[in-house]
Protein backbone atom coordinates (compact mmCIF):
# COMPACT_ATOMS: atom_id res chain seq x y z
CA UNK A 1 0.00 0.00 0.00
CA UNK A 2 1.25 3.47 -1.41
CA UNK A 3 0.65 6.83 0.97
CA UNK A 4 -0.63 8.04 -2.78
CA UNK A 5 -3.40 5.89 -1.53
CA UNK A 6 -4.82 8.23 1.13
CA UNK A 7 -4.68 11.48 -1.15
CA UNK A 8 -7.67 12.94 -2.58
CA UNK A 9 -8.25 12.71 -6.61
CA UNK A 10 -6.13 9.06 -6.89
CA UNK A 11 -7.91 6.02 -8.45
CA UNK A 12 -9.36 4.21 -6.33
CA UNK A 13 -7.38 1.17 -4.55
CA UNK A 14 -7.24 -2.00 -2.28
CA UNK A 15 -6.00 -1.24 1.34
CA UNK A 16 -6.58 -4.84 2.49
CA UNK A 17 -8.81 -7.67 1.84
CA UNK A 18 -10.17 -9.28 5.06
CA UNK A 19 -11.32 -13.42 5.41
CA UNK A 20 -14.00 -12.85 8.14
CA UNK A 21 -17.30 -13.41 8.44
CA UNK A 22 -20.75 -10.75 7.46
CA UNK A 23 -22.68 -10.85 11.04
CA UNK A 24 -25.87 -9.09 10.24
CA UNK A 25 -29.11 -9.71 10.57
CA UNK A 26 -31.62 -10.91 7.94
CA UNK A 27 -30.60 -12.99 5.34
CA UNK A 28 -27.19 -12.10 4.93
CA UNK A 29 -26.43 -13.46 8.55
CA UNK A 30 -23.15 -15.29 9.43
CA UNK A 31 -22.02 -15.39 5.85
CA UNK A 32 -18.68 -16.31 5.43
CA UNK A 33 -16.06 -14.40 2.86
CA UNK A 34 -14.26 -11.40 2.15
CA UNK A 35 -14.47 -8.54 2.86
CA UNK A 36 -12.25 -5.55 0.74
CA UNK A 37 -11.53 -2.30 1.95
CA UNK A 38 -10.63 0.12 -0.48
CA UNK A 39 -9.82 4.15 0.09
CA UNK A 40 -13.57 4.87 -1.14
CA UNK A 41 -15.31 1.67 -0.44
CA UNK A 42 -16.12 -1.78 1.88
CA UNK A 43 -17.12 -4.37 -0.41
CA UNK A 44 -18.57 -7.91 1.08
CA UNK A 45 -18.53 -10.92 -0.80
CA UNK A 46 -19.47 -14.63 -0.08
CA UNK A 47 -17.24 -16.88 0.23
CA UNK A 48 -16.11 -18.56 -3.12
CA UNK A 49 -16.96 -22.25 -3.96
CA UNK A 50 -13.82 -24.72 -5.15
CA UNK A 51 -14.62 -26.51 -7.67
CA UNK A 52 -11.53 -28.37 -7.45
CA UNK A 53 -11.39 -28.77 -3.93
CA UNK A 54 -15.08 -29.80 -4.33
CA UNK A 55 -14.67 -32.59 -7.02
CA UNK A 56 -11.19 -34.13 -5.04
CA UNK A 57 -13.93 -34.25 -1.56
CA UNK A 58 -17.16 -35.21 -3.09
CA UNK A 59 -16.46 -36.43 -6.66
CA UNK A 60 -17.60 -35.14 -9.91
CA UNK A 61 -21.34 -33.94 -9.39
CA UNK A 62 -19.91 -31.67 -6.08
CA UNK A 63 -17.53 -30.03 -8.38
CA UNK A 64 -19.78 -29.43 -10.88
CA UNK A 65 -22.33 -28.42 -8.47
CA UNK A 66 -19.80 -26.08 -6.98
CA UNK A 67 -18.70 -24.64 -10.33
CA UNK A 68 -22.15 -23.52 -11.37
CA UNK A 69 -22.64 -21.99 -7.96
CA UNK A 70 -19.19 -20.18 -8.37
CA UNK A 71 -20.23 -19.08 -11.71
CA UNK A 72 -23.27 -18.09 -10.49
CA UNK A 73 -21.72 -16.33 -7.73
CA UNK A 74 -19.88 -13.96 -9.53
CA UNK A 75 -22.50 -13.31 -12.22
CA UNK A 76 -23.76 -10.53 -8.67
CA UNK A 77 -22.88 -8.11 -7.24
CA UNK A 78 -20.87 -7.83 -3.70
CA UNK A 79 -23.43 -8.23 -0.98
CA UNK A 80 -22.11 -5.34 0.77
CA UNK A 81 -20.69 -2.40 -1.28
CA UNK A 82 -20.56 0.95 1.55
CA UNK A 83 -18.69 4.21 0.28
CA UNK A 84 -16.92 5.19 3.49
CA UNK A 85 -18.68 8.91 2.85
CA UNK A 86 -21.66 7.12 4.30
CA UNK A 87 -19.96 6.14 7.63
CA UNK A 88 -20.70 7.93 10.92
CA UNK A 89 -19.08 5.89 13.41
CA UNK A 90 -17.07 2.50 13.64
CA UNK A 91 -16.97 0.71 17.05
CA UNK A 92 -15.00 -2.65 18.59
CA UNK A 93 -17.95 -4.94 20.27
CA UNK A 94 -17.01 -8.66 21.62
CA UNK A 95 -19.07 -11.26 21.96
CA UNK A 96 -18.28 -14.49 23.90
CA UNK A 97 -17.10 -16.13 20.93
CA UNK A 98 -15.83 -13.53 18.77
CA UNK A 99 -13.09 -10.91 20.81
CA UNK A 100 -13.05 -8.41 17.79
CA UNK A 101 -16.37 -7.34 15.68
CA UNK A 102 -15.75 -4.46 13.47
CA UNK A 103 -19.15 -2.57 13.33
CA UNK A 104 -19.45 0.31 10.42
CA UNK A 105 -22.56 2.62 11.60
CA UNK A 106 -24.61 4.82 8.92
CA UNK A 107 -26.82 7.54 9.32
CA UNK A 108 -29.05 4.83 8.35
CA UNK A 109 -28.33 3.00 11.20
CA UNK A 110 -25.72 0.28 11.08
CA UNK A 111 -24.72 -1.09 7.87
CA UNK A 112 -22.38 -4.15 8.52
CA UNK A 113 -20.99 -6.27 11.30
CA UNK A 114 -17.45 -8.40 10.58
CA UNK A 115 -15.77 -10.75 12.75
CA UNK A 116 -11.87 -10.39 13.65
CA UNK A 117 -11.80 -6.81 11.52
CA UNK A 118 -11.62 -3.83 14.16
CA UNK A 119 -8.00 -4.28 14.97
CA UNK A 120 -7.16 -5.10 11.23
CA UNK A 121 -9.37 -1.94 9.68
CA UNK A 122 -9.87 0.45 12.21
CA UNK A 123 -6.08 2.34 11.89
CA UNK A 124 -6.70 1.94 7.75
CA UNK A 125 -10.49 3.40 8.28
CA UNK A 126 -9.15 6.26 10.73
CA UNK A 127 -6.68 7.26 8.16
CA UNK A 128 -8.19 7.03 4.92
CA UNK A 129 -11.63 8.89 6.42
CA UNK A 130 -9.31 11.82 7.86
CA UNK A 131 -7.27 12.32 4.74
CA UNK A 132 -8.33 10.89 1.75
CA UNK A 133 -12.15 12.04 2.55
CA UNK A 134 -11.48 15.21 4.96
CA UNK A 135 -13.77 13.98 7.67
CA UNK A 136 -13.18 14.60 11.03
CA UNK A 137 -12.93 11.71 13.40
CA UNK A 138 -13.38 12.14 16.91
CA UNK A 139 -13.21 9.25 19.60
CA UNK A 140 -15.17 7.73 22.00
CA UNK A 141 -12.97 5.65 24.38
CA UNK A 142 -10.80 3.31 22.98
CA UNK A 143 -13.24 1.30 21.30
CA UNK A 144 -15.08 3.42 18.76
CA UNK A 145 -14.61 6.99 16.63
CA UNK A 146 -17.39 9.39 15.26
CA UNK A 147 -16.73 10.40 11.38
CA UNK A 148 -18.36 13.77 11.05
Amino acid sequence: MDDDAFTPGTPEVELQDLATVLMAGGPFSNKRGHALLTNDRVLFSDQTFDAAMSTAVGGVLAGSLAAGLEKLRKEHPPMVDLPLTDITRVAHVTKLTVRDILVIETAAGEAARFANGFKAWSPLLRRTLAERHGKAVADEGENAFTVA
